[in-house]
């Protein structure tokens, strides 16, 4: 019997025409350069709003601080009730604020809107509070909030601990709704930028058709 000679297995290579090898190359390259900006958008944007919740924060804990003060150790606010600034800020700054005394750390005041997120301390955290005196983000039912830590002295020896909060629901609220913009918008500018490299590859290559064309049509002739 005749031997059989073997062929090695060769895979098939699937080669794309020119015209959708540049359509594709165009596509990753804009995919990767409209990701690469919507990334950094969302960064740039996250930590911008960031930056003005502390802002904001520092406003009306430095300004509650000129509002706020203590009669027999209960603090009050005194105020102009004709001012409609005056007023306005007063209640911004107390929507979400709460007094302790520091040496004690037993709690004074606590505002309405405070009460059902959970936020009282023991004496132990406001000894730590008035340690550090530093903002810090607490998670609660109701959203995040961002919650300030003061010192404002009182009669004789006494010092109180003023924490003041402001929400950070409009913050994620806002990140959310841009968050879901660029999930929506992306895709739907890389279906754009495919489908426009498809249609401009068209004539990007007709030169070359032309000339494939021509260079077929050419009949060689036999030299006399």
């Amino acid at each position: 019997h005749p031997r059989r000679r073997i062929r090695p297995y060769r895979h098939a290579v699937v080669t794309l025409p020119l015209r959708a090898r540049l359509a594709v190359s165009t596509t990753v390259v804009f995919g990767v350069l409209i990701g690469a900006v919507a990334m950094a958008s969302y960064t740039v944007l996250a930590r911008q709003l960031d930056a003005d919740a502390t802002t904001r924060l520092s406003e009306l804990t430095e300004g509650l601080h000129g509002y706020l003060r203590f009669h027999d150790d209960m603090p009050y606010v005194e105020l102009d009730p004709d001012d409609g600034d005056q007023v306005a800020f007063v209640q911004e700054a107390t929507r979400y604020y709460q007094v302790y005394e520091a040496g004690s750390g037993r709690r004074l005041f606590q505002s309405s809107a405070l009460m059902p997120l959970g936020l009282a301390l023991s004496p132990d955290q406001v000894r730590a509070s008035v340690a550090s005196l530093r903002p810090f983000d607490v998670n609660t039912d109701y959203g995040r909030l961002r919650v300030s830590n003061s010192l404002v002295p009182g009669a004789g020896a006494t010092t109180y601990l003023l924490q003041v909060g402001v929400s950070l629901g409009p913050i994620d609220a806002a990140l959310r709704r841009y968050r879901d913009l660029l999930l929506l918008g992306v895709p739907a500018c890389l279906l754009l930028a495919g489908a426009g490299s498809w249609w401009l590859s068209a004539f990007a290559l007709a030169p070359l058709i032309r000339l494939a064309g021509g260079a077929g049509g050419i009949v060689a002739s036999p030299m006399e």
